[in-house]
């Protein structure tokens, strides 16, 4: 019964949420909102609602966001040259393909996405588009006409 009651007190957003990462036909959700909006708390939330741990995790800085596939170098460390783009995918969907429960989606969590790379959000955007995985951004800036994260806001496929 405690469940059922707190399942009705969950927010809209938790629910949205929910929904698109249970929904296989959509590859991705992106969480975007002004600092101390609980962006983080709602992601949380929902993954300890019985989704699988990320199968990646990106933490974007300042300093990542002016270097090529800064938010993805830790995945990349295996490839002599990160400048080619199909190598940078094929890798990436080789890490992707660990195993996890069937049937649970591959979610990749991007943690201070404002300060995301261009090369990693043309990346990732790829990723969603051919539904590899599921993908919840978490930033804390405003979304600027023009910015990287703008740009991956408006791909057709989120």
């Amino acid at each position: 019964m405690a469940a059922r009651g707190a399942q009705r007190t969950r927010s809209t957003e938790y629910r949205e949420l929910h929904r698109l990462l249970a929904d296989p036909a959509i590859g991705g959700a992106v969480v975007l909102g002004g600092i101390g909006m609980g962006k983080t708390n709602l992601v949380d939330e929902v993954l300890a609602d019985g989704w699988p741990a990320p199968v990646m995790s990106l933490y974007c800085t300042p300093s990542l966001s002016t270097t090529p596939h800064g938010a993805l170098s830790a995945y990349l460390g295996g490839l002599a040259d990160i400048e080619d783009p199909v190598a940078v995918l094929r890798e990436l969907n080789r890490k992707l393909a660990a195993p996890q429960r069937p049937g649970s989606p591959r979610i990749v969590l991007v943690e201070s996405a404002e300060y995301l790379d261009a090369q990693s959000c043309f990346v990732l955007s790829l990723l969603v588009q051919n539904a590899a995985v599921k993908l919840v951004a978490i930033g804390g800036a405003k979304l600027e006409h023009g910015s990287v994260l703008a740009t991956l806001a408006e791909t057709a496929s989120l």
